[in-house]
């Protein structure tokens, strides 16, 4: 027998217990009090240097598949799942996590179809950061 859900629950919290937009807030709002100002500036510096290495990130994903290096794979999957979680990116931390534990076992079947996933969850995540940012300069 199914039962409905209550009216207050998430309508679609996903398994994981994070927002749709796979943000862990928390960690931003820890980042936000390590400094005086309210962090508002180093939270924005994190998040502009995620970006502006994402790039280089997916191509060393990109040529470790091509290449067959799996070390290499591991390496970049590594770095990006580090900085993912540095900015509460935790969806996309734990695809990179998946693909890191999957190329240190020397395996790369699937990778390719791994990192088309990591693509599409880094651009959730810089839209919703980018919001994020955003309502922290906004008047309120």
């Amino acid at each position: 027998m199914n039962e409905a859900k209550p009216a207050s629950a998430a309508p679609s919290e996903p398994e994981t217990g994070l927002p749709d937009d796979g943000i862990d807030e928390s960690i931003l709002h820890d980042i936000l009090q390590l400094s005086d100002d309210g962090g508002a500036d180093l939270l924005r510096e994190l998040i502009a240097i995620f970006f502006a290495e994402a790039p280089a990130r997916l191509d060393h994903l990109r040529g470790g598949i091509v290449e067959g290096d799996p070390s290499r794979v591991n390496r970049a999957a590594h770095a990006m799942k580090g900085g993912a979680a540095n900015i509460g990116a935790s969806r996309l931390a734990g695809l990179c996590g998946q693909l890191e534990k999957q190329a240190r076992g020397g395996h790369l079947d699937g990778a390719a179809a791994a990192v088309g996933q990591i693509e599409i969850e880094l651009q959730r995540v810089h839209g919703a950061l980018a919001r994020w940012v955003a309502a922290l300069v906004a008047p309120g």
